[in-house]
């Protein structure tokens, strides 16, 4: 009995959707009873259970608000299902289609059409096919060529921004070869792999860094400075990263840029609990105490350089070793001189990092009042080379630490006379016509003043 009264409702439904046209707009549907929820519009969201006689269908049959979840995939119709007041086959092209939000009171099993599960938001990375993914660190092959060991910018940098203000001369003129002199191992450019890799098979000799770092040879070699790395035998590359050396593929203008080098004491070496460390904490580099001695090349012969293509200097000067500040530390540091055309004499201070490491701190006394500082005290200026005609080596220069002051330090400069014997310039010592400061700056007057208070050894 409850099969055909199921029958019954289902033939007049059929019946008032084909009167109706399935608009819901036919004047004559009045002549039937109406029904609430029924009238074309059909919303099984909405349906007034009040309305249908719970005895006549079926509850336990018959979901009136819902299909059934284990038969329809929620927020999709099942053409093969009968859906009450849908045409099996055809989308309803009434308001109420089960696949459309429910224009009632939201229904939290039914999937809002606009979202496929099955299908990633086109508004999210998909994780799994992200092609913009980390590749990795890059290699030597794709830094390399934009490494100051490549471009040499560092040369260029140094001159264009500090010689070439006195001499006028430009870095590429082709008897100057600034980058060759320099680099007399490596003169091809640009520097490939094999500029340094000799034999891929070898591992690379320091004999190939010594090769361009000229200073770094004269202190080590010629001057036969001790290290305390070398002599426990460390390379060039224990210590300077492969960063350094092959670039991280940045552009720098110079290794004192900012993450150009990364090279530091304390990546190895913890602050002891001396009272040199305690007093000056974080006011001193380790180079400032542990550094023996850096070398300068003095008073190059910029006229040979320009006219010949020949770099000559009046000798390499040791001894010493100049303080300068840097990134508020006071460090070691080292100068370049040149003279030109007679009368232009030109002096460049930089940091300068000697590999004439002592395992021993400078004593208090090296800094303190030295003989430098008590020099400065009496006259307001610092000599640092003289002529002696007397001595075994004629140029002298003073020994020990010295603190740089901008516009202070003195100069006795040297020129080859006619057989290309070094001969002192007769104005004796004096303040050069020119100088810079590159990456570093002077002393300042409250420095000095500490410099300057004696102190016990």
């Amino acid at each position: 009995m409850k099969g055909i009264r199921w029958c019954a409702w289902g033939v007049l439904c059929l019946w008032m959707v084909a009167c109706d046209g399935g608009g819901g707009s036919n004047p004559d549907v009045g002549s039937v009873q109406d029904i609430p929820g029924t009238d074309g519009v059909l919303d099984p969201g909405t349906v007034d259970p009040g309305t249908v006689d719970p005895g006549t269908v079926d509850p336990g049959t018959v979901d009136p608000g819902s299909t059934d979840p284990g038969t329809v995939d929620q927020g999709t119709s099942d053409p093969g299902t009968v859906d009450l007041g849908t045409d099996p086959g055809k989308p309803d092209v009434g308001p109420s289609d089960p696949g459309e939000p429910d224009p009632g009171p939201g229904d939290p099993g039914v999937m809002d059409a606009g979202e496929d599960p099955g299908v990633p938001d086109q508004g999210q990375d998909d994780p799994g096919s992200d092609t913009g993914a980390d590749p990795g660190p890059l290699t030597p092959e794709q830094t390399f060529p934009t490494s100051l060991h490549a471009t040499v910018d560092g040369m260029r940098t140094v001159y264009e921004q500090g010689y070439l203000g006195m001499t006028e001369v430009p870095y590429d003129t082709p008897n100057l070869g600034c980058k060759d002199c320099h680099a007399p191992a490596i003169q091809s450019l640009p520097r490939r792999c094999e500029s340094c890799h000799l034999d891929p098979n070898q591992p690379m000799a320091e004999s190939t860094c010594l090769g361009c770092h000229s200073r770094q040879k004269t202190l080590e070699y010629t001057l036969a400075y001790p290290d305390v790395h070398r002599d426990a035998g460390m390379k060039c590359w224990d210590c300077h990263s492969s960063k350094e050396m092959h670039g991280d593929g940045n552009v720098y203008a110079s290794m004192w840029d900012e993450g150009a080098m990364e090279t530091r004491c304390e990546t190895c070496h913890d602050a002891p609990a001396t009272d040199p460390h305690q007093v000056h904490g974080e006011k001193l580099d380790c180079s400032a105490c542990h550094v023996k001695s850096v070398a300068s090349c003095f008073s190059c012969h910029f006229d040979t350089q320009v006219e010949q293509g020949r770099k000559i200097h009046a000798g390499a000067l040791h001894g010493w070793v100049f303080l300068v500040n840097r990134n508020g530390k006071v460090r070691s540091g080292s100068f370049q001189s040149l003279t030109y055309q007679g009368g232009n004499r030109y002096v460049r201070w930089a940091p300068f990092h000697g590999h004439t490491i002592v395992r021993e701190g400078r004593t208090c006394r090296e800094c303190h009042d030295n003989a430098a500082v008590q020099e400065y005290k009496a006259n307001g200026e610092i000599t640092l080379t003289w002529w002696d005609s007397n001595a075994p080596e004629p140029l002298q220069n003073v020994q020990g630490v010295i603190p740089v002051i901008a516009g202070k330090m003195k100069f006795q400069f040297m020129v080859p006379n006619e057989t290309s014997t070094w001969v002192p310039m007769p104005e004796g010592v004096v303040f050069p016509d020119q100088e810079t400061f590159w990456s570093c700056s002077g002393l300042t007057p409250s420095q000095m003043t500490m410099l300057g208070i004696p102190v016990t050894p």
